[in-house]
């Protein structure tokens, strides 16, 4: 799977979850390319990195 699918399936299941719902206020792409930015409610900034490792 490549570092992009990932990152959007995970944008979708973030996004749509309900455990969340009450604590996130916006969900977007980050600076980066494989990166996400969540704002939470209370004004906190979280992000999220995708990176592929390598064996």
């Amino acid at each position: 799977m490549e570092c992009n699918d990932f990152k959007e399936t995970l944008f979708d299941l973030i996004n749509e979850s309900d455990a969340l719902e009450t604590e996130l206020l916006d969900l977007q792409n980050g600076e980066s390319e494989n990166s996400l930015l969540a704002t939470m409610k209370d004004g906190s900034r979280l992000l999220i990195r995708v990176e592929a490792v390598r064996p």
